[in-house]
This record gives structure tokens, C-alpha cells and sequence, in this order.
């Protein structure tokens, strides 16, 4: 929290300090003299060499707050389809738990059947061979 107002503090203390040394250089008499620019063949009627900085900027601002604006939506889109991927395959992996997970209880329940049959084969052997032997004994 504290590092975060530091930045900010620090980001509006640099913007000022720059905003200041424009003014100064600006206000300077090189700055004001009045100048045409030559466009191709069309020649500007006499303009401040300020107003051409600050158009030059302005500009450079406004292009650049477009590529950001423009950036941001596309980021914002692809984060959203990513989100919506990323909540599909989170879906698709709860489902896929929930399948193994009855897989599992299935192959215990089969597995305790197992074992109850097996059991019941070795009683039956014994019993058989407990019947085998009480008929030799007889006979």
C-alpha cells in the first residue's frame, strides 16, 4: 500500500517537474517566433514554433492513448475467451474427477465381491474335499 502512493507520489512529482521545464522552455522568445510549415505544396500561414510542439504532442498523445485503448480491448477479449476456456476445461475436469471417483467406488465393490467369491470357491472346496473324505471313509 505504502509502495503504491510512493509511485503514484513519484509518477505526479515527474509529470510536474516536466510539465514546469515545457512552460519555462515554451515562454522562451526562440519558441514564440512565428514560423510557416510547408506541407507539399500548401504553405501554413505564419504559427508559433509552440503550437507546432504542442500539436506535435497532442498528437503523439492522442495516437498512443488509441494504441493503448485498442490493446486493452483486445487483451480484455482474449482474456475473456481464455477465462472461458479456462471454466470449460475446469468443468470438464470436475466431471471427469466425479467419473473416476465412481470408477473407483465400482472397482471397490467389485473388488469386495471378489473376495466374497473367493471365499465362498475355498468353502466350497473344503466342503468338498471334507465330503470327498468322509466317502472314502465310508466306502
Amino acid at each position: 500500500m505504502i509502495m503504491n502512493v510512493f509511485k503514484w507520489l513519484a509518477i505526479f512529482a515527474i509529470a510536474f517537474l516536466a510539465a514546469w521545464i515545457l512552460i519555462f522552455t515554451f515562454n522562451q522568445e526562440p519558441f514564440k517566433a512565428s514560423v510557416p510549415a510547408q506541407i507539399l505544396v500548401y504553405k501554413t500561414p505564419p504559427v508559433p514554433i509552440y503550437i507546432y510542439l504542442t500539436g506535435a504532442f497532442s498528437a503523439g498523445l492522442i495516437v498512443g492513448l488509441w494504441i493503448a485503448v485498442y490493446n486493452f480491448i483486445t487483451q480484455k477479449a482474449k482474456l475473456t475467451r481464455t477465462s472461458k476456456k479456462l471454466h470449460s476445461i475446469e468443468h470438464e475436469y470436475s466431471q471427469v474427477t466425479a467419473e473416476l471417483e465412481n470408477c473407483r467406488t465400482d472397482l471397490t465393490s467389485l473388488r469386495t465381491e471378489l473376495a466374497a467369491l473367493k471365499e465362498e470357491k475355498f468353502r466350497a472346496q473344503a466342503e468338498s474335499k471334507e465330503l470327498k473324505g468322509t466317502d472314502d471313509v465310508q466306502g
